[in-house]
């Protein structure tokens, strides 16, 4: 069941809640998705908010590599909580606790753990969560055989207006003229076309290079 920690408040209104249901043993930790387990201890006379540091790397996780980034969609997602200790098979009373998870980054995230009442004794809970990895999803606009480049040529510029396709076209300027404030390449992309573009989309375009040069 859920409860509002704030139920003695005077505001009453709707309450929306967003919420995931899966099968752990069906979906596996994967390069964008990590689900862990984490064991706190809460200590004995705990009546504030106490945080936990939970690291990626605290379970064995073949996808998990520290060197490369994991930038996690917020927030991590709490999937189950279960009381180690005092065993509550044995008649303890059950703890309640509300929590929140905050600045998640590609090697921890941190958790807020606050007990609903002073704790009588050392609580232990486990902790299931999972999370998401920010995706980025990237596709060609074209292939390279569509791909049309028309060259103007002018004695104050030569310019080449390359189509990828309908919507996404580039421009590119060299500026024939001796001026120090001109010697630069002039790239213009542009979006849009009488069929629109992909819907939330944005042309990214790559370059690359033979200069040996670190500037």
């Amino acid at each position: 069941w859920i409860q509002r920690i704030d139920k003695n408040e005077t505001w009453t209104g709707d309450v929306y809640i967003d919420y995931v249901a899966y099968d752990p043993d069906f979906f596996q930790s994967s390069p964008t998705f990590i689900q862990g387990q984490v064991t706190i201890t809460i200590p004995k006379g705990t009546s504030t908010t106490t945080q936990y540091n939970v690291s990626y790397a605290s379970y064995d996780n073949k996808y998990y590599d520290p060197d490369t980034e994991f930038v996690v969609n917020e927030p991590v997602i709490m999937m189950g909580m279960h009381q180690l200790k005092p065993n509550i098979n044995s008649n303890a009373d059950v703890v309640y606790v509300a929590t929140t998870t905050l600045q998640n980054n590609h090697t921890n995230f941190l958790l807020n753990v606050f007990p609903y009442r002073p704790t009588t004794d050392v609580i232990e809970i486990k902790i299931d969560y999972i999370a998401f990895e920010r995706q980025t999803l990237e596709a060609p606009v074209t292939t390279n055989d569509m791909i049309s480049n028309k060259l103007i040529s002018g004695a104050l510029m030569d310019e080449v207006q390359q189509t990828f396709r309908d919507g996404y076209t580039q421009t590119f300027r060299v500026f024939n003229v001796d001026d120090n404030d001109l010697r630069y390449i002039d790239n213009r992309p542009h979006i849009g076309g009488d069929n629109g573009i992909d819907q939330s989309a944005e042309l990214v375009t790559r370059f690359t290079t033979e200069f040996d040069t670190n500037n």
